[in-house]
């Protein structure tokens, strides 16, 4: 089962950025998109989120105006300083409104019976060796949120469900937070990833991609480090 789970999550990542590629190759020989295809399959496999982040850099590395459209043009607006400081204030306020939140839910989850574990990556991190835990924390605050970012807000938020599907708004953030959480596939963090989803659908909308990824990097880098004040 957990085999299967993995599977459908590496297809979701997979599937936008292998989608976004093709497209750019879109005049490309033939030959060329199967080398593509064969070899990302082979790289996701081993280093899914490390591959996935580096095609994306050398997407946005060779980008010319019209290879990624996007509407007001949110995979490069630029962040200030000023942005980068409010947007630290907004991953403080909304990790403790999740925290409490989640004591109510787990709380809830507790008395209906359902047996709540950690997520898969943060038992990983507890019994890591130095070395594993700083290649796993690489993972989680560098190059997970990249490729989830893209994934999940700009191509099935924007991409798929505004634009192709025309379904609005509030209803594609809703989408993409399902997803979001179910990628996490993880019972007791399910209201965290939702509400965390639809707080990156909104900085999506108001600042763009990038922002997105900071709070989803500085979010995930305070995880970590209540990993490292557990662990002591």
């Amino acid at each position: 089962m957990n085999d299967i789970l993995s599977l459908i999550a590496l297809l979701i990542l997979y599937i936008p950025i292998a989608f976004t590629t093709l497209h750019v190759l879109q005049n490309a020989k033939l030959l060329t998109k199967i080398i593509y295809i064969m070899l990302s399959i082979i790289l996701v496999n081993f280093i899914a989120y490390i591959f996935l982040a580096f095609n994306l850099v050398i997407l946005f590395a060779l980008h010319k105006k019209g290879f990624i459209e996007c509407r007001n043009d949110k995979l490069y607006k630029r962040i200030t300083l000023n942005d980068i400081v409010l947007l630290t204030a907004v991953v403080i306020g909304i990790k403790i409104v999740f925290t409490l939140a989640n004591i109510g839910y787990l709380y809830i989850l507790n008395k209906l019976g359902i047996s709540i574990e950690n997520q898969e990556i943060i038992n990983q991190l507890v019994n890591s060796t130095p070395g594993w835990f700083l290649y796993l924390s690489a993972i989680i605050i560098i190059f997970a949120p990249i490729v989830e970012e893209f994934c999940f807000r700009y191509f099935f938020y924007d991409k798929l469900f505004k634009n192709k599907f025309k379904v609005n708004r509030y209803i594609s953030s809703i989408l993409s937070a399902v997803l979001f959480s179910l990628l996490h596939a993880n019972i007791a963090g399910a209201l965290s990833f939702f509400m965390l989803g639809l707080v990156l659908c909104y900085i999506y909308e108001k600042k763009g991609l990038m922002a997105g990824i900071i709070i989803h990097a500085e979010y995930n880098t305070f995880a970590v480090i209540s990993i490292l004040f557990y662990q002591s």
